[in-house]
Formats: C-alpha cells, structure tokens, sequence
C-alpha cells in the first residue's frame, strides 16, 4: 500500500470499521423484490381493511391472551402514530426540558402537592 494511500484493511486482511468493500451498499434482491411484488398484488385495499378488523378485535379481545393483546396494540399504534419519538416530534416542535424522579418506599409521602401527574410507582419483589 501506498504512503498516501487510505487504509480500509486490517493487517489480517479484514474490514476496518465504517469500511466497505462496496460504497453503492448492497442491491436489492430479486427475492426481495418478488415478494413485495406479490404481497402488494394480493393485500387489495378489502382485505387490508379485514387485517386491521381482525387487528382491532384482538386488541380489545377479553378472550385473547394479554401478550396478543399487547401485540395487537403495539402494532395498531405504530401504525396509527409511529413510534414514540416520532409522536414527539409532532406534537412538541419546541424543545422542552423535563425532570424525573426516582422515588423509593416512603418518600412518596413527602411528594410536594404541586406535581400535577400520577407518579408511577414501580414495586421491586
């Protein structure tokens, strides 16, 4: 290798971090492409509607199992508002600052009545 020349190889001939052998990154597979091909052709707009039907009644199920409820919520909300930070960015284009506190037995007896919101209270067993 040259004096001037970047290094990109380890000595034992392995990337070095940040490093790649092809810039462009990798190219979508034919696969890949297929597939979403297919999945769009058969998910009609109908049977979308069917899926978040179907969606929805797990969420509220009181027969489902709480860990299909949960999922189905989880699901239905990255959908419905994205992700926690993304709701964050809509809703709160300023930035704010915040505290928290981390409150342990008894000391939440000597919370101040200002604090406007239910602290949650987490139980170590």
């Amino acid at each position: 290798m040259s004096e001037g020349a970047l290094r990109t190889r380890d000595s034992m001939g392995r990337w070095l971090k940040g490093q790649t052998g092809n810039k462009d990154g990798r190219l979508p597979r034919q696969t890949e492409t297929k597939y979403l091909e297919i999945t769009m052709a058969e998910c009609t707009e109908e049977k979308w509607a069917e899926v978040i039907k179907l969606a929805i009644n797990d969420a509220l199920s009181e027969t489902e199992s709480a860990h299909v409820r949960a999922r189905a919520r989880e699901w239905l909300a990255k959908y419905l508002i994205g992700e926690p930070s993304q709701l964050h960015q809509l809703l709160y284009k300023e930035e704010r600052t915040f505290e928290i506190h981390v409150i342990f037995g008894d000391e939440r007896k000597a919370l101040p009545e200002t604090i406007d919101v239910e602290p949650i209270i987490i139980h170590e067993d």
